[in-house]
């Protein structure tokens, strides 16, 4: 099936995950916990301060190194898009259980699709009113706060993943 330009006009946005979240988005070293910018990165001449060993580059430094516009350019007339994380990583965040596939996160999970039909109803659809009948008012306010872009992520870095910050 081939969409028409009217078709695509129905598209609110296009729904991405913090680019943050990725494993590689700062340059950084696991082995001693530091991450940076790549601005810091490059005037540490991507050296560890902690061993003194090579740093892993960052796809964020890369694409800095290789981008021809200033960082935040944005085309005219390009679609909108929103930062989503995953429900079932939502409900990690705000129970404390880091194990994706725990019991607990996933009976969470399915009382909210049973309620309100797929993951992307509850995570841009669903009022916080509804939200909070259906699930834990801690739950609810971090789905809004997700959906709100009001949350704060630590990058991601040497095949560490981003960490979400203030959530609850």
């Amino acid at each position: 099936m081939t969409l028409k330009k009217k078709d695509l006009q129905k598209f609110r946005f296009t729904i991405e995950t913090n680019p943050s979240y990725g494993k590689y988005h700062w340059t950084g070293h696991r082995k001693c916990h530091i991450s940076m910018s790549p601005k810091q990165a490059i005037l540490s001449e991507n050296i560890c301060p902690e061993c003194q060993h090579p740093m892993t580059l960052s796809v964020e430094q890369r694409i800095e190194e290789l981008a021809y516009r200033p960082t935040g350019y944005r085309p005219q007339k390009v679609q909108d898009f929103i930062y989503l994380l995953p429900l079932s990583e939502i409900i990690s965040a705000v129970i404390g259980i880091k194990q994706l596939i725990h019991p607990s996160i996933w009976r969470l999970y399915n009382l909210l699709i049973e309620k309100f039909g797929n993951e992307y109803i509850v995570l841009l659809d669903a009022t916080k009113e509804q939200l909070k009948k259906a699930t834990h008012p801690l739950l609810a306010n971090a789905i809004i706060k997700v959906r709100n872009n009001q949350i704060k992520i630590s990058p991601g870095y040497d095949g560490e993943y981003g960490k979400i910050e203030n959530l609850v």
